[in-house]
């Protein structure tokens, strides 16, 4: 079996991307954390006092200000997919399915209220909600599914993850509220795939007749619609009345204010003028969970702190020399200096999903400088070598930790030339390799609760796949193992994902700095901020004390 090649995909498709929380079953070895994480952990999730209002239950009306550090520049899920979209469009539009609100890894009905799989695991047989409407008072139907999914599985269209229609052949409609996905071979992820934004459910007739001209005020099925949109400074939303979810949401409005500097978010949130605060800085979590009547909520997620390594770069593409810079690597000190002592060591290179392997049977990632040291001594640099670190102009945080891994690297002979660099030009230069060493995003998260999208994304070495993620990596056995991972059954994955994080650790093409949680500061009166076990934001069940 062959899987479908991935396709080259625009310019930012995961760069600061959706996130998804810690994942596992209840009988899998959770990651261990370390002590500091689990206390500011604690510590900042305290929950407020308890008002009356709140144990009467939530209130309507009332507008929400969120200060947001990225700003929203597309409502087409199409064109660019950082968190200063998605956290916008999944406002509007709806799944069939999606990850629960609330957290946890399960997949839970949306626009969908049923469904069944067939023995093969080929027909996915679907019922649609009674009351699925989309925001203009017309109802979902089995053709608009059809018509979204097809969107979903063509490659000219979804630019950005193509690969996750794997399987996909069509669906079938049955009657407006019934219909029948068809694969041509079983896909075990195959719910968590059709529960991301790409796979949309949109109205087939006002898309057609609009065009592109559409995606400026879209129509969709979601908790809200779009009120104003004031580009580069704000973008609102109001209720959508005709929501599947009765009663829901509460708010009368919703706005994002867009605010990159950390210290501004923060000060809109101390005064007041901002309700919510997006990416409270991990060393400041502790000053802002002071101000006055302000909680910080420091929820785990699968979000990590890559650094990228071009494989073609000599001396780089020696085994030896990038397992020595992981050795090379004081995580602990980095965690305590650079990230509050929030983050945890990880085994794996990729974020923390259902099937990690427990650290029992692949190790956290190690400082140890005489070995660092041992392997250098067995590369074709033992003297230590020149090389350039690429890092988000802007980003204090990013500076600290290449500052801190300058110094760190060169106590084995490693001179870090540290160069700063737009985001824009950050993603450029990933995808034309034209770096050495780069941390190229914001943030580096997932999309779905199951590893299979980020194996599919980096390890296919074939024509037409992605080169390790412009790492210039590809390991053939590990590939094999992808694709049979990615169709077989729960007891088969269960096997496969942690041989194949083992295999992908053992190989280093680039190292994992810290798996690190998400940090939001909340005033109080402010109710059920939610974040799914993606990360995202969900304001359906969002109220404030009137």
């Amino acid at each position: 079996m062959r899987l479908r090649p991935l396709y080259r995909m625009i310019a930012c498709l995961l760069a600061i991307g959706l996130v998804a929380a810690a994942c596992g079953t209840d009988e899998e070895e959770a990651p261990e954390t370390t002590q500091a994480a689990t206390q500011a952990t604690t510590q900042a999730t305290q929950a407020p006092t308890t008002t009356e209002a709140a144990m009467e239950g939530p209130q309507r009306g009332g507008t929400l200000v969120f200060a947001r550090q990225l700003e929203t520049n597309t409502l087409n899920p199409f064109e660019l997919s950082d968190n200063g979209q998605i956290y916008a469009h999944e406002l509007i539009f709806d799944t069939l399915v999606y990850a629960d609100p609330k957290g946890g890894t399960s997949i839970i009905p949306a626009l969908a209220e049923s469904w069944e799989v067939s023995d093969d695991g080929l027909d996915w047989s679907f019922t649609l909600r009674e009351n699925a409407m989309f925001s203009n008072g017309d109802p979902v139907t089995s053709e608009d599914v059809q018509y979204s999914l097809d969107r979903f599985a063509n490659p000219e269209i979804n630019t950005i993850l193509p690969f996750l229609a794997l399987g996909y052949t069509g669906t079938e409609i049955i009657d407006d509220r019934n219909f029948i996905i068809h694969l041509d071979q079983p896909i075990a992820a195959f719910l968590e795939n059709i529960s991301i934004f790409p796979a949309y459910i949109v109205p087939k007739a006002v898309l057609e007749a609009q065009g592109d001209a559409f995606w400026e005020d879209p129509v969709g099925s979601g908790p809200f619609k779009l009120k104003e949109w004031i580009r580069g400074t704000s973008i609102s939303f109001e209720p959508n009345p005709y929501y599947w979810e009765e009663g829901k949401p509460y708010l009368d409005e919703l706005r994002y204010d867009f605010i990159v500097d950390d210290n501004t978010r923060a000060l809109k949130l101390d005064s007041g003028e901002a309700q919510v605060m997006e990416s409270v800085p991990f060393t400041q979590i502790d000053a802002v969970g002071a101000m006055d009547g302000v909680t910080v909520l420091v929820r785990e997620v699968t979000r990590q702190e890559p650094v990228w390594i071009n494989n073609s770069a000599p001396p780089l593409d020696e085994l030896a020399v990038r397992q020595a810079l992981s050795y090379a690597t004081d995580r602990d000190a980095i965690n305590a200096a650079v990230f509050g002592g929030v983050g945890t060591i990880p085994n794996h290179l990729i974020p923390p999903l259902k099937y990690n392997a427990p650290t029992s049977e692949v190790a956290p990632f190690e400082f140890n400088l005489d070995k660092a040291k041992e392997l250098m001594a067995s590369s074709s640099v033992p003297d230590g070598f020149s090389v350039t670190f690429q890092f988000p102009a802007g980003s204090g945080q990013h500076k600290s930790l290449a500052t801190v891994l300058q110094a760190q690297w060169a106590e084995i002979g490693v001179d870090l030339q540290l160069v700063e660099l737009d985001e824009s030009t950050l993603a450029d230069n990933l995808f034309s390799y034209g770096y050495e060493i780069t941390m190229p995003f914001l943030k580096w998260t997932s999309d779905v609760l199951v590893p299979d999208e980020f194996a599919l994304l980096m390890t296919d070495p074939t024509e037409g796949g992605l080169d390790g993620f412009f790492s210039a990596w590809g390991n053939e056995a590990l590939w094999a193992m992808v694709e049979e991972a990615v169709a077989a059954t729960e007891e088969r994955r269960q096997e496969l994902w942690p041989q194949i994080q083992a295999a992908w650790v053992a190989d280093m093409p680039w190292l994992n700095i810290l798996w690190l949680p998400l940090a939001t500061g909340v005033r109080d009166g402010v109710h059920d901020v939610d974040q799914d076990a993606l990360g995202v934001y969900h304001f359906e069940n969002t109220w404030i004390e009137q």
